[in-house]
Parts: structure tokens; sequence; C-alpha cells
């Protein structure tokens, strides 16, 4: 008996150039268009970061004032934009971040604290008291037109962060 040895003919699996030059155009594409796209995002990131470590800062104030049983000042510059916490480094925006102050009733300028000297003129200080309240005010930071409103409540020196619209404030 004789066999007939059969010859197996397959196609090699692998992809046409057409293939690759479809998906290296889409690849090109998408290298090009997303680097914008991250550039947009990214001061608006940085705006949030800076005005979350400020709330920080402030919540931290009061803590400090209620455990050591002391007043403690945050000092807030303008002009540059900066704060700094008593006892600390200050704290310098960058990126073209603007701090707006409106004072409240207890919040006043101030030249006298030691540890402000560093600090430029148009200063603000915020105040927290050993029974958890604080000195009132907003303060906006902003970039461009995106802002965050920092508001400290005086009874019981809360402090809530809330984005402000476009259009406001």
């Amino acid at each position: 008996m004789v066999t007939v040895a059969k010859i197996r003919t397959s196609r090699v699996a692998g992809f046409t150039l057409l293939e690759l030059l479809v998906v290296l155009t889409i690849a090109g594409l998408l290298i090009a268009l997303v680097p914008p796209v991250i550039s947009a995002v990214v001061p608006g990131a940085r705006l949030k970061v800076a005005t979350r470590d400020f709330a920080m800062t402030l919540r931290q104030a009061r803590y400090l004032a209620i455990t050591r049983i002391e007043e403690t000042d945050v000092i807030i510059a303008t002009e540059p934009p900066q704060y700094v916490l008593a006892g600390s480094n200050p704290v310098k925006l960058s990126g073209n971040i603007d701090i707006d102050v409106r004072v409240g009733a207890f919040v006043a300028a101030t030249q006298l604290s030691t540890f402000a000297d560093a600090l430029p003129r148009d200063k603000f200080t915020l105040r927290f008291y050993p029974d958890g309240s604080a000195s009132s005010g907003e303060i906006k930071i902003s970039q461009g037109r995106s802002a965050y409103l920092v508001d400290i409540d005086w009874l019981l020196g809360s402090v809530t962060v809330s984005k402000v619209p476009n259009d406001a404030y």
C-alpha cells in the first residue's frame, strides 16, 4: 500500500503593510493631539492643589490653636501671592495664581508679627483661637477665569472650599 503524503499549505499569520500604516497614522495623530489637551488641564489642577493646600494650612492653624491653647495666625500676602502659618516658611503661589482677600469683621492688616517680616505689604492676618473660633474672611484663589473661594466661619472656625462660577464674584 502506497500512501500519499499530503502537503499542507497554511498562510502565515501577520499584518499587511496597509494595516500597519493605518495604525501608525492613528498613533501619530494621538501623539500630536494629546499633549495640548493635557496642558490645558494642568493649570486647573495646579489651582485646585494650591487651594486645597491653603485650606489645609488653615485647618492646621485651627488645630494648632486648639491643641496648644494659644492663638495661631495665618498671614496672607496678595502681592506676590503667598501665605505663611506662624512658625513655618512662606508658601509662594506660582503659575499666575492670585489671592484676593475679602476681609471680615475681625480680619485686619498687620505689621506686628515678627515672622511676617519676610512677607511684602498687603498682608492680612487670619487668627484662630483656642476655643475653635476664628477671624472671618473669604479668600478667592484664582487663575485666569477659574477660581475657588475659601470661606472661614468665625464662630466654628471651619474652613470650606467651593468652586466659583466663571461669571461670579
